[in-house]
């Protein structure tokens, strides 16, 4: 039987779809210079791409070994590193060349649980219900928290594969994703197979690990009032506590038969009237504010693009003016953006006080230290400006 799949990925239109989808990915996200272990940048294949495209081609229908992947630390929010996985530029459009017929197929079949990496379910949305609910049954509700350990890493092969032939994908597609399987890392400078798990940074990885818990997503949706999931943050909300002991009892057994283990500290069950955190959000008190992490993320980010200058204040003055207006990578672009990323604050008092921790570190700029006194120079001087101050352009976003 043809698998049209399979023929689908391999096709030249196909190819040069995803070359294109990259290319147009590394303009956006400022990446023109990305390269993998050859070397090789998007750019270098525009001299002969008609030719670079036919060897990608040629190099999947020949299942030939895709090039190790480059491994890199990135910090974490609470303190520790995250591997991250950098492909060959190539071998990053052959993935591409997968994954966008995949993904479609894969869209078909997830729950309306799942609101990670999926244009149509946005995070954003996961965040809005949860806070909804939390109004709506604040101190009637129970909440079941589950973050799952390692859940990239702890992810078996196999099982994913069994769950794509139960989907019905045929064996030639399953034998270019087998590729991926196998590639190989370089990591302190050794090469070596992992034999579970999937390669964050990876953008294949990140659609199977949305699949993965798909069967797991159905049952616990329908079993509760309200389930979200993205990616390895679950969170259940219910009144019956025992409708929740019940889910955390059958996720616990089938995360076991997946081969994954819950993070014996972020995961419990709690009464929605104690404080939790979910998506960059703290809940407490019947107020939703932005998570102490996220908040000192911001606080730290102004305080190293403002610090302190040895120059006079009418320079500083110019200096301040770039910073704060001057393109898309200006201080109240930073503002507004993160605004809209925590939309569903309501805390308006965490508000209040980003908005004056941002004056102090506006008045150490101005004038080294802070004072009473420094700080009213400081407010005449961003009146004079007409720099918006973190709680208007707040008020503003929820007004317009």
């Amino acid at each position: 039987m043809k698998d049209e799949i399979y023929e689908t990925i391999i096709s030249p239109t196909n190819i040069a779809k995803a070359y294109f989808e990259i290319g147009e990915k590394f303009i956006l996200g400022n990446k023109v210079g990305y390269s993998g272990l050859d070397g090789l940048r998007i750019s270098d294949l525009d001299n002969n791409l008609e030719i670079s495209l036919d060897d990608i081609r040629d190099e999947l229908l020949s299942l030939s070994p895709l090039m190790p992947l480059s491994c890199h630390q990135v910090p974490k929010k609470d303190g520790k590193f995250r591997d991250i996985y950098i492909s060959s530029t190539k071998d990053r459009i052959k993935t591409q060349a997968i994954v966008r017929v995949l993904e479609p197929i894969l869209e078909k079949v997830y729950s309306p649980f799942l609101f990670s990496y999926r244009s149509s379910h946005p995070t954003h949305l996961a965040a809005r219900s949860v806070v909804r609910r939390y109004h709506r049954y604040y101190d009637l509700d129970y909440i079941l928290l589950i973050d799952v350990e390692k859940y990239f890493d702890s992810i078996d092969k196999q099982i994913i594969l069994k769950k794509l032939v139960k989907l019905g994908i045929q064996e030639p597609t399953l034998q270019l994703i087998q590729l991926f399987f196998d590639q190989t890392v370089l990591k302190d400078n050794k090469i070596y197979l992992p034999l579970t798990g999937m390669m964050q940074g990876v953008s294949l990885a990140v659609l199977l690990a949305n699949f993965y818990l798909n069967e797991v997503d159905w049952v616990i949706g329908k079993k509760v009032a309200l389930y979200r999931r993205v990616s390895d943050d679950l969170l259940i909300m219910d009144n019956s506590k025992s409708k929740v002991k019940e889910a955390f009892d059958y996720l616990q057994s089938e995360l076991s038969k997946l081969g994954l283990r819950l993070h014996p500290i972020k995961s419990r069950m709690i009464k929605n009237t104690e404080p939790f955190e979910y998506l960059g959000y703290s809940f407490q008190k019947n107020k939703v504010a932005i998570a102490s992490k996220s908040k000192e993320k911001i606080i730290n980010k102004l305080t190293a693009e403002l610090h302190y200058y040895p120059f006079d204040i009418d320079k500083k003055i110019d200096i301040l003016k770039k910073k704060l207006f001057s393109g898309p990578d200006s201080i109240v672009v930073y503002l507004q953006n993160t605004i809209r990323q925590y939309r569903f604050v309501d805390d308006y008092e965490q508000i209040k006080e980003i908005s004056e921790n941002i004056y102090h570190i506006l008045t150490k700029y101005f004038f080294q230290t802070y004072s009473p006194r420094n700080r009213n120079k400081t407010k005449k001087i961003c009146q004079r400006l007409a720099v918006p101050s973190f709680y208007n352009l707040y008020k503003k976003y929820h007004h317009d």
